[in-house]
């Protein structure tokens, strides 16, 4: 038998992840499955299909969707993981192109065009689009230059 519930609460601290959901007044503890190599953490309230493994009653197993807040403009072929708490998302489009959002920033992964007001490389703080200052082939171009590829973590000064 298949059947529709909804998620109460999940336990993540097992060897397999187990859900607690309801169906009208019917509430037990199942096993949530995924698709190999995804997993997550599905918020409370969300649907889940339970299905018993060779028609066994005491032997079920859900998949936990959320029709409420899944992405509505997909075109075929392409997926979207979305963190609900965040709206962070990992968007694969069907061009090939992949978009990463967090909630501050989005980077396209097909031309690496960064759309964000800063940027920083090798764990340096972001700062946003450097000035180099200076007449060119002059030592102050040159050394504004060097402050700012310092400032971008592209360079270390050990200049002297």
């Amino acid at each position: 038998m298949i059947k529709k519930s909804f998620l109460i609460k999940t336990d993540n601290t097992q060897n397999v992840q187990q859900a607690q959901v309801q169906c009208y007044d019917d509430i037990k503890d199942i096993e949530l499955i995924s698709q190999y190599g995804f997993y997550s953490s599905p918020t409370n309230g969300c649907q889940v299909v339970e299905m018993q493994v060779n028609g066994q009653a005491e032997n079920v197993v859900g998949i936990a969707n959320d029709v409420n807040n899944q992405p509505k403009t997909l075109a075929n072929g392409e997926t979207m993981q979305i963190n609900l708490s965040t709206g962070a998302k990992v968007y694969c489009q069907a061009d090939g192109s992949i978009l990463i959002t967090s909630p501050t920033n989005t980077v396209n992964i097909d031309n690496l065009k960064h759309t964000g007001t800063k940027v920083g490389f090798f764990n340096a703080d972001p700062i946003v689009k450097p000035t180099v200052a200076g007449i060119k082939g002059s030592s102050t171009a040159l050394a504004s230059l060097i402050a700012q590829l310092v400032a971008l973590g592209l360079i270390t000064d050990i200049t002297t």
